[in-house]
């Protein structure tokens, strides 16, 4: 792929998406079970195989993409330098310890299995980051965007699978309500730092059009249908599931755009046009798609 203008790199589709979509709300649940199960006592053993099974569905769909599939086993090589490595271990262990903290019932390995998640979420966050050529994943506000919806998702997904459960804490709703505005101030400092002139015209034109459905979809009605959870105690048990299931379809509509569709390469620039023969006046510098006309 080569263009002049940043276009949509076209190496990572929907399936990679489906990494970061099914991985974040995977590691996150696991980790907000964790609390759930040390400071509330709440039962684990079947939401953290719930997790697991996030996790492993969206490497399932990164294997669907690789061409040769043993060639998965090439990305266990490099820990020391790939931050996709990292995440091919953290998830190892992440699901060596999750099915022994479901067998077992130990909260030191569901303990331990939430921390291998937060390396996880991070690996991906990273991982992102690490791509200097995408300028809408190179700079630094991606990271707290791709953590803070992995935890908003986990927590929704946390709220609506123990809805039924009668020693479900009395923080999680409450923490799912702070977690949904972290992720929408982390979401919008990161429109504006791309509308800086971080990021090409075009991604700071998708941004804007996906803000109005990110602030209603993944944070006005989830968060108010939270509120109306804890205020009218009739209500919170349906207020609690379509929050929920809000919270958890907008965090993925903002990791599939941030993904896919802001994914545009640099493109190339001449930061100064050069004159021939005797001195004349450089015209000026040429930097396609980062311009408005």
């Amino acid at each position: 792929m080569f263009s002049i203008k940043p276009v949509v790199q076209d190496y990572w589709d929907w399936r990679a998406a489906g990494n970061f979509l099914f991985g974040g709300t995977g590691s996150g649940l696991m980790i907000v079970l964790a609390f759930a199960a040390l400071l509330g006592g709440v039962s684990f053993p079947l939401p953290a195989l719930i997790a697991l099974a996030f996790v492993g569905a969206g490497l399932f769909l990164v294997w669907l993409e690789i061409g040769k599939p043993w060639r998965f086993l090439n990305v266990f090589r490099n820990p020391f330098t790939s931050w996709m490595s990292r995440e091919a271990y953290a998830a190892a262990f992440l699901t060596l310890a999750g099915l022994a903290a479901a067998w077992t019932g130990s909260a030191a390995l569901i303990a331990l299995a939430a921390a291998l998640g937060a390396v996880f979420l991070f690996c991906q966050a990273r991982i992102l980051h690490a791509s200097r050529g995408i300028p809408a994943w190179r700079d630094s506000s991606v990271l707290p965007v791709i953590f803070a919806t992995g935890i908003a998702e986990g927590t929704a997904l946390a709220a609506l699978i123990l809805l039924a459960e009668p020693s479900r804490p009395a923080w999680l709703l409450p923490l799912l309500l702070i977690a949904l505005f972290v992720r929408a101030l982390t979401f919008f400092q990161y429109r504006k730092r791309m509308s800086d002139g971080r990021a090409p015209v075009a991604v700071v034109r998708r941004l804007a059009r996906i803000s109005t459905t990110v602030w209603t979809l993944a944070f006005a009605v989830p968060a108010a249908l939270v509120v109306i959870a804890m205020a009218v105690p009739a209500l919170a048990p349906i207020a609690t599931a379509i929050a929920a299931i809000c919270a958890v379809f907008g965090g993925w509509h903002v990791k599939f755009n941030i993904v896919r569709k802001l994914a545009h390469v640099q493109g190339l620039a001449i930061e100064r046009m050069p004159v021939r023969g005797t001195p004349g006046i450089a015209t000026p510098s040429a930097h396609p798609g980062w311009q408005r006309d």
